[in-house]
């Protein structure tokens, strides 16, 4: 299965455009990641909601771990047992 070409999603996005009135906007793209109130899912603004303590309290990770390590990998003394990290962190 295909997802199609951005020729194939562009009709779907002009419509997401015209929906929200944005077709005036000069960044469309603006709109793709601000949560709209919709009274279904979003039922509030999304910083009330936190500030009253009314979300869901499961835990939640994020993050980005896109080559993170590389930044660490440069400086590496060739740390191969326990002890070297403390070795090179003076604990």
């Amino acid at each position: 299965m295909t997802t199609g070409s951005v020729a194939d999603g562009q009709p779907h996005y002009d419509e997401l455009i015209l929906a929200n009135n944005c077709t005036g906007s000069n960044d469309t793209l603006e709109i793709s990641g601000v949560p709209r109130v919709d009274g279904d899912v979003v039922v509030r603004n999304p910083l009330v909601s936190v500030s009253k303590g009314l979300y869901a309290k499961v835990p939640f990770m994020t993050g980005d771990a896109d080559d993170e390590g590389t930044l660490f990998s440069l400086s590496n003394t060739n740390i191969t047992t326990d002890e070297d990290p403390r070795s090179v962190l003076d604990w």
